[in-house]
């Protein structure tokens, strides 16, 4: 199984390159048009990761999204680890 990534809340063109970058990086990519946590959570259940515009990530959608590693806000990545993670779960890191 491949990692999935989930570009959501984005207003940039389906052709502007990002997909072609992650999929050659060996990730399936999917957009959704998600904004609210409840519709992340809905739209990305399976994601690894989540690429998000302006979407406001709280407890929510991160504690429904089981495979979660990272989110990255349009050029900021942030790897969460278990101890820096802003909600009380375990998942697997880049790390180990």
């Amino acid at each position: 199984m491949t990692d999935l990534v989930v570009i959501t809340d984005s207003n940039l063109p389906a052709d502007d390159g990002m997909e072609e970058i992650l999929e050659r990086a060996g990730f399936t990519v999917r957009r959704a048009d998600a904004h609210t946590e409840d519709e992340l959570a809905a739209a990305a259940g399976d994601a690894t990761g989540l690429i998000v515009r302006w979407a406001q990530i709280g407890e929510r959608a991160p504690a429904a999204l089981p495979r979660l590693r990272a989110i990255s806000r349009m050029g900021i990545l942030r790897v969460l680890p278990d101890e820096a993670a802003p909600w009380p779960r375990t998942a697997p890191t880049a790390a180990g």
